[in-house]
């Protein structure tokens, strides 16, 4: 079946929340949420809230929540049942080029530049990292991300970028898990590098870095814990690379 919709304005991205809906993102800066009917795609609602074009949106139907993320620096949550406004999020340096939802938590990864930014489901910071790391001049902006989803309490789950250098990136979320015993803490906890190698002509992760010629477009969504290989693994920062 093909369906076309009666929208003329550039659609620069587009997410299926359930199997009747789909909501798209424009350069007109509106996001639009359709109905898909047998033969074409009837507009439900207009949402209004950015001032720039909206080039990633993300959906969680356990959660009941829509994200999206514009090239004016702020990504907003949406209620997805209603269709209403719950919480604008700012600080991005940069336009956000791509967004994530953790379906076992509801946590919210969004990515500008060479920084990745992690929320909760309400809309509170949890975290940030700059992700940019070996020669400066190379350009790391990341392009896609997603969060490993095997298990809540698994402390082997991950949050995964690619970036224009064509390196993926693991960063484990251990290390943004505060312990019971702290009850209060100055700034928000940031997600942690290990470097093994001092050099500074050498990207600074443990492993062996190769030089890459394509970038990261997009990741899947990983839901398998069969692969994981031990405790250590989770506690450091792992890439590899995608020819």
């Amino acid at each position: 079946m093909v369906c076309e919709t009666p929208f003329h304005q550039e659609i620069l991205t587009c997410v299926c929340s359930t199997g009747r809906t789909v909501v798209t993102g424009a350069a007109n800066t509106v996001v639009t949420v359709w109905d898909l009917g047998k033969k074409q795609f009837t507009i439900r609602q207009h949402l209004y809230g950015h001032t720039e074009a909206v080039p990633c949106l993300a959906a969680s139907a356990g959660y009941q929540i829509l994200v999206s993320g514009s090239r004016d620096r702020t990504a907003i949550v949406w209620e997805l049942s209603q269709l209403t406004f719950i919480r604008q999020l700012t600080g991005h340096n940069v336009p956000l080029a791509t967004i994530d939802i953790n379906d076992l938590t509801g946590d919210i990864a969004t990515c500008s530049g060479t920084w990745l930014h992690l929320w909760s489901i309400n809309g509170d910071p949890l975290a940030s990292v700059n992700t940019l790391v070996g020669r400066i001049c190379r350009s790391q902006h990341i392009l896609c991300v997603c969060f490993s989803q095997f298990n809540e309490w698994d402390p082997m789950n991950m949050i995964l970028t690619g970036s224009t250098d064509g390196v993926v990136r693991m960063w484990p979320l251990d290390h943004v898990q505060v312990p019971d015993e702290i009850e209060e803490t100055p700034e928000a906890p940031k997600l942690v590098e290990e470097s093994v190698d001092d050099s500074p002509d050498d990207a600074e992760l443990p492993g062996e870095i190769l030089e890459s010629r394509t970038s990261i477009g997009s990741l899947p969504s990983c839901g398998d814990s069969s692969e994981h290989e031990g405790p250590d693994s989770s506690k450091m920062i792992q890439s590899f690379i995608l020819f």
